[in-house]
């Protein structure tokens, strides 16, 4: 008998369970708003994505193209990031990490795009007018 009454003094008690439970729906409650925001944030990466292809197709000098494209990539990394990657939920000192790589490397591909025209021999009239797209 004395074993079940040791049982029995674990149990939590009703407002235990009653705030347990409040908690447990405001967690689902949480949760569904941010089930919602993410798909917001999927609309949002989706239009960028359409005018990533839209704006190649733009009769327009190619070094503006590459700069929008670049522009909009950004965007769209940092929405994935903060979003899907939860930086937004975490301390601001991981946030400046992802933005310092995200810099790097677009500094690394920018250099790289130069030395290729310059010691390639590439054919830096096209990248400065732009090709001409029949219109």
């Amino acid at each position: 008998m004395s074993s079940q009454m040791g049982f029995e003094s674990q149990l939590p008690t009703e407002a235990e369970r009653a705030s347990a439970l409040h908690k447990a729906e405001e967690l689902v409650a949480e949760d569904k708003q941010h089930h919602t925001r993410y798909g917001i944030v999927a609309v949002w990466l989706f239009i960028i994505t359409a005018v990533e292809v839209a704006i190649v197709f733009l009769p327009v000098a190619t070094w503006v193209i590459v700069v929008g494209l670049f522009v909009l990539m950004a965007m769209k990394a940092i929405g994935v990031a903060g979003y899907y990657m939860h930086l937004k939920d975490d301390a601001r000192s991981f946030s400046y990490l992802f933005g310092a790589g995200l810099f790097v490397a677009l500094v690394l591909i920018f250099a790289f795009a130069v030395l290729y025209l310059v010691f390639s021999g590439g054919d830096t009239e096209l990248f400065v007018k732009g090709v001409d797209s029949g219109h």
